[in-house]
């Protein structure tokens, strides 16, 4: 200082301050640097857990992409509409072999039977015209005596004839009993099929298509639950990305308390250099306790700033992992929300259960098929012989009429004797034309008897190929075991998206609730800020800013040393906020809070 400036350094004061110095410096040197280093391994777990959780929120995020698709309503509406084709399959098969046409034909049938057990019962009235004309044959006969012997034969022959269209109708009859037993069975067993028909199509209606349109519909909520938390899910992964990328606030608060410590560290070199001297060098005490001021007070706002930064960075991440916690939690409630009848368990359940009595039932028609077919397999045979007796009756006639012919050509002979077995020839020939009608109408209704079996035996066959029935409920199997499966998928799905949403909120949350270093650190350096403005005010009374010409050089070159761009704004920040004491610039210049550091981007 030159001679002509009036300010005097009080130079015993000066040196108790060096000494407070270089007592407290030291102590407040190692209480930052243990508040940093002793705080290193929570910082550590803090990373290492926040980067597990962004595992677990990757993985979490995968389930519900892998959910969405199984859930996708293209795959449900596929399982549904071939289970539908199957069903449509299976009623047109049943529908055939019990089919009112089938009703109708065995009905045709039994009717046709009625009518052909009256028209045989027309050869009884035949056979005993035939024996009452060979009665009458007989007498006219013997009233010619030796001219009308030859009749007596025709009259054998007559009623040898009638015998034996007795014999032949009768054995028809016995068929025909046969015929009307096995008709009224067929018609018990198709009534059977058509009821159990009308069952299962009641079971296929009212039990498995329902269910199978109320499976799509919760599948179709599954799916909506599933899309709704697959973003959820991504948003949840995002946000921690971006937790774990905002950890490194403890390294910029690191760097800020070590940069502290390195200025500190400066001051205790100067106090130790020449340290006897200075007091016979009061312009070099002057300069130091100044220094020393103007160090404290920089580093106090230094340690303020990282102060006040380390807390909002910690509040700001919990408030984020709350917000993460909450989501994930609402995650894992959507997830809770879809029960297991939701995914469809004891729908399927109930369409196997419907399915496999309606496949009971199918192997019983196809049982009931065969047994039809085979009963008109035994209407086909009877018809047969039934054929063959006729032909027998039909030749029967054929010698009747010839017998017939051959009287009337004798009685012709006899002259007007012959007369009345003339009328007794013709009356025999015109019975044997009328059996021979009998016997077309008989055979007219056993042809549209035959042809009504045939259609039956049709029928019957196509329902008895059970390669048909085996292939269809082979079928169903397959789509019903792929149906369980995706729902076994998607419930163990959302039982993990539950599960692993649970144990990660819970995780996010307990971590929360236990972080907090950020109190104590900060704790510690409002402490050591606290020193330092001490330090700072006591070096302020002892060299006033006014008296310290070398002050604006000495701060130029501390702000040229820092390293971040933080370290400078809170440098200027800091000197901004001296000026504006009660000797500092006017309103205008002083309008800004300069404790306000929330719009100083540090990390």
């Amino acid at each position: 200082m030159s001679e002509s400036d009036t300010f005097t350094i009080d130079i015993e004061r000066a040196l108790k301050f060096e000494e407070r110095c270089e007592r407290e410096l030291p102590q407040l040197d190692a209480r930052l640097a243990r508040t940093i280093q002793e705080r290193e391994p929570e910082f550590l777990e803090l990373g290492n857990s926040l980067q597990e959780y962004s595992m677990q929120a990757s993985h979490l995020a995968e389930e519900t992409e892998s959910l969405a698709g199984l859930t996708s309503a293209e795959a449900m509406e596929s399982f549904r509409t071939e289970l539908h084709q199957e069903l449509d399959k299976m009623t047109e098969l049943w529908s055939k072999a019990a089919s009112d046409q089938n009703v109708q034909e065995l009905t045709t049938i039994h009717n046709t039977v009625e009518t052909l057990t009256k028209t045989i019962d027309e050869y009884r009235r035949v056979v005993r015209a035939l024996s009452m004309l060979g009665i009458s044959t007989r007498i006219e006969s013997a009233r010619l005596g030796a001219e009308g012997r030859g009749f007596t034969t025709l009259a054998d022959d007559v009623e040898k004839l009638a015998k034996r269209i007795v014999e032949y109708s009768g054995q028809i009859m016995e068929k025909v009993d046969d015929l009307s037993s096995m008709v009224t069975t067929a018609l018990e067993q198709t009534g059977e099929m058509r009821a159990r028909q009308a069952a299962s199509s009641r079971t296929i209606e009212n039990n498995i298509r329902t269910n199978l349109d109320a499976l799509v519909k919760m599948a179709d909520k599954s799916g909506e639950v599933s899309r709704n938390l697959e973003p959820l899910s991504r948003q949840i992964a995002s946000s921690i990305g971006e937790a774990v990328a905002s950890v490194q606030f403890h390294d910029i608060t690191r760097q800020q308390v070590e940069h502290v410590e390195e200025s500190l560290q400066e001051i205790r070199d100067l106090l130790h250099e020449n340290e006897h001297g200075r007091r016979d060098d009061p312009d070099a005490l002057r300069d130091l306790v100044g220094f020393i001021g103007d160090v404290c007070g920089l580093q106090h706002s230094q340690l303020v700033n990282a102060s006040d930064s380390f807390y909002k960075a910690v509040e700001s991440l919990k408030s984020h992992l709350g917000s993460i916690a909450g989501n994930v939690f609402q995650l894992e409630s959507n997830a809770s929300g879809i029960t297991a009848s939701e995914t469809g368990g004891t729908t399927l359940d109930a369409i196997e259960a419907g399915l496999g009595d309606v496949m009971d039932a199918m192997k019983e028609f196809a049982d009931q098929g065969e047994a039809i077919g085979a009963i008109m397999v035994q209407v086909a045979d009877t018809v047969t012989e039934m054929t063959h007796f006729l032909e027998d009756i039909e030749e029967v006639g054929s010698e009747i009429e010839l017998i017939s012919l051959n009287a009337s050509v004798k009685a012709a002979h006899t002259g007007d004797k012959g007369k009345a077995l003339g009328v007794l020839a013709s009356s025999i020939q015109q019975l044997s034309q009328e059996a021979g009608s009998l016997t077309e109408s008989v055979t007219d209704i056993l042809g549209r008897i035959g042809e009504a079996s045939t259609n039956l035996k049709s029928n019957a066959e196509a329902f008895m190929d059970t390669s048909q029935v085996s292939e269809m409920i082979t079928r169903i199997e397959q789509i019903l075991a792929g149906l369980r499966r995706i729902d076994e998928e998607v419930d163990s799905l959302f039982e993990t998206i539950r599960r692993q949403g649970a144990d990660l909120g819970a995780s996010i949350e307990s971590l929360n609730n236990s972080m907090t270093f950020h109190e104590d650190v900060c704790a510690e350096l409002s402490k050591g800020a606290d020193v330092l403005a001490e330090l700072r005010d006591e070096a302020t009374t002892i060299v006033p800013h006014d008296e310290d010409e070398s002050r604006p050089e000495r701060l130029d070159k501390m702000l040229a040393r820092y390293t971040m761009e933080a370290e400078r704004l809170i440098h200027q920040q800091a000197l901004k906020k001296e000026s504006c004491g009660p000797e500092g610039g006017g309103e205008s210049e002083c309008s800004e809070d300069v404790d306000d550091w929330g719009d100083v981007e540090l990390f």
